[in-house]
């Protein structure tokens, strides 16, 4: 399989054979004196030798050419490398996962958690071995969704409710007194039906109802998902922002968004029944078919120790590879920690990045830190990119020294094999669990190699500088600017999300967030969003991240406010958010 990136190089190295010859050619007809050795036409050199030159220097400046034509790639990734790491590296094939529950068996482990970063491994159509990990913890209860429909409030006989067309669902539990702190449920519709639903259930602020016996309860708002650092799907290091996280991991993959939470906090019976409110008279066929307790969005990343890494007056840089069995499968996603082997006692010796806060100091003995560098592997089979390695002294002098042994721990992808993985494709886990089988809902999506083009991510180190005054004029071109950027970082097809924002304005605000006199008022901005009617059920998912966003250029002491509207009024209000930051 030839790739593209090598069709684009083959044609820069045609364009710079073809210059070479016509050039050279009419450069010796005019200096015969001092090129006619040149001996050049369009034809190929009758001397070997010089045609292999001729060659050799059309590669190299075709490459130059490109590179100079895809505004320096390689300064732009390493500079937001540095800046905002995630942007600089692949995107990962994601899949919802799907656990079997046996109610009999998770009788007795009511309340198990399948932890986070739970590696599930599944076979590619290929043979290859692909492993993935979940987002969030999953609690695996023993209670099953029976029945699920749309009911008018007629059908909560005149409890009192504001809300004209409620969502009904009606669970069984294997035994009474189950007292879950709240009930997580991911949509498992097709598109258009789960845009609606999950418009439905977020154009409304109210709580949602326990019924059991004839006895209602309300429960509390329900709550969106995969907005938490808990939950996030790809690795974020500590010191990035989360702003930015939102918008990556909505346009890789906006299935970890289609959820919710339902607060319980109440010991159920044997058989109830739900009523969630939604805020229009939607009139939809649903089922117990479109609604999971047991689904956790996965990526496909996994933790891997590089092979050893031994140093030689040889090169300047080093191929660092996880696994030589499985080079064609494996890329390396993340440099998590690089160590030195002590050759005296075995012990690791902790070498850090050249590029971070902790290292050289006046009291370190450490003499030599690491470099990376991701570049496209020049084997066909492997699919992706390499990682290299170079050591450097606190001048950024090349290090090279004899005898001493490295390596890396690293998190991993397999490359582009995770995508071949079939609809209902088995997952395999190491972990005993209450389950008959782990299977994939879809098909995971396929993995987006890290961006080369040097235009895009200039742009993206250019937002990095952003602030909350970014979006006081021209909101409205600044955040479909943004949001595009992130479509080409991801090659995703919700470019019709984007088109249905049809207008943004904000304007400062005062709310009171406390009762103590002087501390009960604080200002803000308050921002509307407007989205083509059309379009606005399959936009409210990105309305929310849009929220999380614009939150989080908040100052302290200040908060946003973001209400999504239509040309029929407002569809939801996101709530006060204060950003990352608390309020004094």
């Amino acid at each position: 399989m030839i790739r593209s990136a090598l069709d684009t190089l083959a044609e820069y190295y045609r364009h710079e054979l073809t210059y070479l010859r016509s050039s050279g050619e009419d450069f010796a007809r005019h200096f015969p004196k001092i090129a006619r050795r040149l001996d050049l036409s369009h034809e190929e050199s009758s001397d070997p030798h010089v045609e292999r030159l001729i060659e050799s220097v059309a590669f190299l400046t075709g490459k130059l050419q490109k590179q100079i034509d895809d505004q320096y790639p390689e300064i732009a990734n390493a500079l937001l490398g540095v800046m905002y790491k995630p942007l600089a590296l692949p995107t990962p094939s994601s899949v919802m996962v799907n656990f079997d529950i046996d109610i009999s068996r998770a009788i007795k482990n009511a309340g198990m958690v399948v932890p986070r970063h739970t590696i599930l491994r599944a076979t590619s159509r290929d043979g290859t071995v692909c492993s993935f990990r979940t987002a969030h913890d999953l609690k695996i209860w023993p209670i099953e969704l029976k029945h699920a429909e749309i009911v008018a409030k007629e059908h909560l006989n005149h409890y009192s409710v504001k809300a004209s067309t409620f969502l009904k669902m009606q669970f069984h539990c294997a035994e009474e007194g189950i007292a879950p702190d709240k009930l997580r449920f991911y949509i498992m519709s097709d598109a258009l039906l789960r845009g609606r639903i999950f418009a439905g259930i977020f154009s409304t602020e109210e709580s949602a109802i326990l019924e059991h016996a004839g006895v209602y309860k309300n429960l509390g708002k329900i709550s969106p998902v995969g907005l938490e650092d808990d939950e996030a799907l790809f690795v974020y290091p500590s010191n990035v922002l989360k702003s930015f996280r939102y918008l990556q991991e909505y346009f890789a993959f906006p299935d970890k968004f289609y959820g919710f939470d339902i607060p319980i906090n109440h010991n159920l019976p044997e058989n109830f029944t739900l009523y969630i409110p939604i805020g229009e008279d939607i009139q939809m066929q649903v089922s117990a078919r479109d609604f999971s307790m047991s689904t956790v969005p996965a990526a496909n990343l996994f933790p891997k120790v590089t092979e050893p890494l031994r140093l030689d007056y040889k090169q300047v840089e080093y191929l660092l590879i996880p696994d030589y069995r499985l080079y064609t499968s494996h890329e390396i996603y993340m440099i998590e920690k690089m160590v030195e082997v002590d050759p005296e006692t075995n012990n690791e010796i902790f070498v850090p990045e050249f590029y971070s806060c902790n290292h050289f100091s006046s009291t370190s003995k450490l003499d030599i830190a690491w470099v990376a560098r991701r570049r496209e592997s020049m084997f066909q089979e492997a699919m992706g990119d390499d990682a290299y390695i170079s050591f450097v002294d606190e001048n950024f002098n090349p290090q090279q020294h004899l005898d001493r042994v490295f390596y890396a721990y690293t998190i991993c992808t397999n490359r582009h094999a995770a995508e071949d993985i079939p609809v209902h494709g088995e997952l395999q886990v190491d972990i005993s669990l209450p389950v008959k089988q782990i299977y994939c809902v879809n098909r995971p999506t396929p993995q987006k190699n890290a961006l080369k083009n040097g235009a895009v991510l200039w742009k993206l180190i250019s937002i990095l500088s952003m602030n909350s005054m970014s979006f006081s004029n021209h909101g409205i071109l600044k955040l479909k600017e943004i949001l595009r950027l992130f479509l080409d970082l991801t090659n995703s097809s919700l470019e019709r999300e984007i088109n249905a924002i049809t207008e943004m304005y904000s304007h400062t605000g005062v709310k009171r967030i406390s009762t103590q006199t002087w501390n009960g008022l604080i200002s803000g901005t308050n921002i509307e969003i407007h989205f083509d009617d059309n379009l606005y059920n399959k936009g409210m998912p990105l309305s929310l991240v849009i929220s999380k966003f614009l939150s989080s250029y908040t100052v302290i002491n200040t908060f946003t406010d973001v209400i999504v509207k239509n040309r029929n009024g407002t569809l939801r209000k996101w709530g006060t958010q204060f950003g990352n930051k608390k309020y004094l």
